[in-house]
C-alpha cells in the first residue's frame, strides 16, 4: 500500500459507504444468499487462476500485445487497498465460510479478514473501468474478466453477493473520483495519437522548423500531464532526461517522421528553451516530495 501522501484515493470520501449497512448476519437476506453460494461448487483451479486479479487483466492486455502502463495499473488497483480495508473494518461482516460451518475456509491470503465490500470486486470492477475508458474496443472483454473474478469468490464461499454488488457501486464512486481529479493518465501510444491527429497537416505536409517545434511543445505538454508521473524520478535532472528520452522515442516514429538530423536540431531547442521550464515543473511538483 502506497503512504497516505501518495495513495491516489487520499482524498476520496468513504464517508457516504460507512451508511450502506451490509444485510445482518441473521437477516434473510443473508439466509438467501447463504442458499445460494451452497449451490456453486468449488473448482479449485478456477479459484486460484482468478486470485490473481491484476494477473488476469495483464495476461488479456499480453496476449492481444497491447502496449500499457503496467505501473500506473497497478497503482491504481492497489491503492484502493486502503479505502476497501476501512470500510471492512468499519462493518466486521464475517465471511459465508465464518457463518456456515459447512462451508470450508479456502485458505488462501485473500480470503482473510472481513467480506463486506469485495476487494476483488471492487478492484476487478475498478481496473475494468479504467482499461474500458482507455481501451474501449476491448470493454466486453474486461467485463467478462470481472465476471469471472468475482464468480470466484462466491465459488470459494469468500464472498456474498451482496459483497459483490457493493463492491461494484464503490469501484463506479473510484472511478469517477480518478476522472474527475485527473489521475488516469492516458495510455502514452494513444495519448501521443491525439496530438499528432490535430496536427496531422502541419506534420504531414510541413518541414518547416517552426511548425515542428510547436508540435514538439505540445508533444511535451501532453507528455508530461497525461503519460509520465515527476515525482516518481530521484531528482530534476532523471527527470529532465526522461522526458528528452521519452520524445526521442516518440518524434522517430513513423507519424511524426523526424530523422537524426532533425531530432538534433529538437534537442537544441530544447536545450536552449525547455530545460529550466522542465525542471523548474519538477522543483513546483516535487521538490518536497522526501520531507
Amino acid at each position: 500500500m502506497a503512504s497516505k501522501d501518495t495513495n491516489l484515493y487520499k482524498d476520496f470520501n468513504v464517508s457516504p459507504f460507512k451508511k450502506e449497512l451490509p444485510p445482518k448476519n441473521d437477516s434473510e437476506k443473508t439466509k438467501k444468499e447463504l442458499e445460494y453460494l451452497s449451490t456453486i461448487d468449488l473448482d479449485k483451479k478456477f479459484f486460484q487462476d482468478k486470485d490473481d486479479l491484476i494477473g488476469n487483466f495483464f495476461d488479456f492486455l499480453d496476449d492481444e500485445k497491447v502496449k500499457y502502463d503496467k505501473k500506473q495499473l497497478r497503482k491504481i488497483v492497489l491503492d484502493a487497498v486502503d479505502v476497501i480495508l476501512e470500510l471492512k473494518n468499519h462493518f466486521k461482516r464475517p465471511r459465508p465460510f465464518k457463518l456456515d460451518h459447512d462451508f470450508k475456509d479456502p485458505l488462501v491470503k485473500s480470503t482473510k479478514g472481513y467480506s463486506y465490500p469485495s476487494g476483488h470486486s471492487t478492484q476487478s470492477n475498478l481496473l475494468s473501468l479504467v482499461l474500458s475508458d482507455l481501451y474501449p474496443r476491448y470493454k466486453k472483454d474486461f467485463n467478462k474478466i470481472v465476471d469471472n473474478i468475482v464468480f470466484s469468490r462466491q465459488m470459494a464461499k469468500a464472498h456474498y453477493p451482496s459483497d459483490i454488488k457493493f463492491g461494484e457501486k464503490l469501484a463506479k464512486s473510484m472511478f469517477k473520483y480518478l476522472k474527475d481529479n485527473n489521475l488516469i493518465k492516458s495510455d502514452l501510444k494513444e495519448s501521443i495519437r491525439r496530438v499528432l491527429k490535430e496536427e496531422t497537416n502541419k506534420i504531414k505536409f510541413s518541414n518547416r522548423f517552426k511548425r515542428k517545434m510547436n508540435t514538439v511543445d505540445r508533444l511535451i505538454d501532453s507528455l508530461i500531464e497525461n503519460s509520465m508521473y515527476p515525482c516518481d524520478y530521484d531528482d530534476e535532472e532523471e527527470f529532465y532526461q526522461g522526458v528528452i528520452d521519452e520524445l526521442s522515442w516518440l518524434v522517430k516514429n513513423e507519424d511524426f517522421g523526424v530523422d537524426d538530423v532533425e531530432w538534433l536540431d529538437i534537442y537544441d531547442y530544447i536545450s536552449n528553451f525547455k530545460e529550466e521550464e522542465l525542471k523548474d515543473y519538477y522543483r513546483e511538483r516535487c521538490s518536497s516530495k522526501d520531507v
